[in-house]
């Protein structure tokens, strides 16, 4: 078979090889040992060889200007080929294609990150809030792939070269590595009653006392688009992250289009993180697998700019602290009822910190903050508060447990086995004052603090608790349980509308049909209370469909 091969110096070299063989012919392309996988593989067309055609993927490879497939991809074990060497002589050599890697480890990962593995079947993607990076904070990740050879192949022909972590792209000439991910999501919903918020279910804007209306809505809004980058430096494998969704603004009903907000926004570098991220005095990894956007009103809940930085004591046990944005929430009357002239203060950050361990069954936490509430009157000396809390997360997997089987090595059982190893209790409880800022119900409704009948600024007690179950009938199929409470106080010059706490529940159904993909139905139920003690009730079913890519 002739070929004409295009040499780097530009001249083109024929290539002509008979093989026979005693006992029959053998192809060029035949299986031989295997070579450094950071080095270009060449074989013949894959419409010519239905067996390489059969095994690689569209961003695997790209064609040089004879004809000639190009391959950069390194992994384990992939289709073999015979390929002119890069000095004369044709060789045999064995390049390694990776299958697609999903990759959804919790957030914070620790010595035992929660898999995929571990919730559902493979593909699926749990419903998570946090939605970190494919490589969480002190996971070690895979060492990145040098680019030796500078992003090109003979001259200036480019190849596409695997990343040194799951489903990313090398950046040809670097040792920087990037990923694009995120997910298409709808809702369908029909609220029995009125609510305020009509695209997730937050029990504070249930109008009190009770008003009629239904309403009906369809919203595409917690789409989200990810980028992460790894790059290998003095420092180690240096991460960032940056998560947008359109869950900001209104205006499907004019223009059917939602305007972007920044989730996550970080770099990673050795034990620090810079940038916008969860508060470190929540757990994302305790959020539980609703359809519902919002999730349980007592909710430990932030995200924000911080600096945080992680030790790990032991392969464990881990310890995190951080200096956090700040923002007193506070409600400014006087003991009339009248609006007090004066501005809200922060001149020192919130300061977080939590204790976690990790087992194969599960993990607690215990977080604490401490935070300065400040109050500027237009006349006279400014007021001081100080709020502070505690927050405590769990998650255990109890038939894992009574099984002895880790939901991480189920494999090995019958499937219905497997299923019930993913399921999960849940849980959380918070309290302390000067906190509500923190609380997801309870966030921007002024109750971190208020001036109390004496002039003097107080720090308003509050706590959130709510408790969950996670069942996986079988590989496809789980249903999710869940309740919780909130309770804020107040002072006697609030007036007799403010928020004083809520009950919400949520009940639901989720398939999933292929990976990545899940359709679900689901049950809400919630009720706010005012310190006057009237109270309104809201009911809503909603419909979840979502993609993840």
């Amino acid at each position: 078979m002739d070929r004409d091969i295009v040499s780097r110096n530009g001249l083109k070299l024929k290539l002509l090889a008979v093989a026979a063989l005693a006992g029959g012919a053998s192809a060029i392309c035949q299986p031989a040992m295997s070579q450094d996988v950071n080095q270009p593989v060449y074989v013949p067309s894959p419409l010519s060889d239905p067996a390489v055609t059969g095994s690689l993927n569209a961003h695997d490879y790209m064609y040089d200007d004879d004809g000639l497939l190009i391959i950069d991809s390194p992994g384990t074990t992939s289709p073999t080929a015979t390929a002119p060497s890069a000095t004369n002589s044709p060789s045999t050599t064995t390049s390694s294609l990776p299958l697609p890697v999903q990759d959804n480890r919790g957030q914070y990962g620790g010595a035992f990150p929660r898999t995929a593995a571990e919730y559902g079947p493979p593909g699926y993607v749990r419903r998570r809030q946090g939605g970190g990076p494919a490589s969480p904070i002190l996971v070690p990740s895979t060492n990145p792939v040098h680019a030796d050879t500078g992003g090109q192949v003979d001259g200036d022909k480019k190849y596409v070269t695997a990343g040194s972590f799951p489903n990313s792209t090398k950046v040809p000439g670097s040792n920087i590595s990037y990923r694009w991910g995120g997910l298409i999501h709808l809702d369908g919903m029909f609220t029995f009653d009125p609510m305020d918020s009509t695209d997730d279910f937050v029990t504070s804007s249930i109008p009190v006392p009770a008003e009629r209306g239904q309403n009906a809505n369809f919203t595409p809004r917690w789409s989200r688009l990810d980028f992460e980058t790894h790059a290998d430096t003095h420092f180690g494998d240096v991460k960032s992250y940056l998560q947008v969704d359109f869950f900001n603004g209104n205006t499907q009903g004019a223009f059917g289009s939602y305007p972007l907000r920044l989730r996550f926004a970080y770099v990673d570098i050795e034990n620090w993180r810079f940038g916008q991220d969860a508060s470190v005095f929540m757990d994302y990894d305790v959020f539980p697998n609703v359809i519902d956007y919002e999730g349980p009103g007592g909710i430990m809940l932030v995200r924000q700019s911080l600096i945080r930085y992680t030790l790990p004591v032991t392969q464990r046990f881990k310890i995190a602290v951080a200096a956090e944005q700040p923002f007193t929430d506070m409600t400014l009357v006087d003991n009339a009822g009248n609006s007090l002239d004066g501005t809200n203060i922060q001149d020192m950050p919130d300061f977080t910190g939590h204790l976690r361990y990790d087992n194969h069954y599960g993990h607690t936490q215990l977080a604490g903050i401490v935070r300065k509430l400040t109050y500027q009157p237009l006349v006279g000396e400014k007021l001081d508060a100080t709020g502070y809390g505690i927050n405590f997360t769990a998650d255990v997997h109890p038939w894992a447990c009574l099984m002895g089987v880790a939901p991480a090595d189920a494999n090995k059982c019958s499937p219905w086995e497997v299923a019930l190893t993913k399921s999960r209790i849940i849980g959380q409880y918070a309290a302390g004052y000067g906190i509500a800022r923190y609380v997801e119900d309870a966030n921007g409704l002024g109750l971190d603090a208020a001036v109390d009948a004496n002039g003097d600024l107080e720090a308003l007690y509050a706590n959130g608790w709510f408790a969950g179950y996670e069942h996986w009938w079988s590989p496809k199929w789980s249903s999710n349980f869940i309740y919780g409470e909130n309770s804020n106080d107040s002072t006697s010059t609030q007036p007799d509308s403010t928020y004083a706490g809520s009950k919400y529940l949520a009940a639901n159904v989720m398939w999933v049909p292929i990976a990545n993909t899940y359709v679900g139905m689901e049950y809400l139920w919630g009720e706010r209370e005012n310190i006057d003690g009237q109270s309104a009730r809201a009911r809503r079913i909603q419909l979840g469909i979502q993609y993840a890519f």
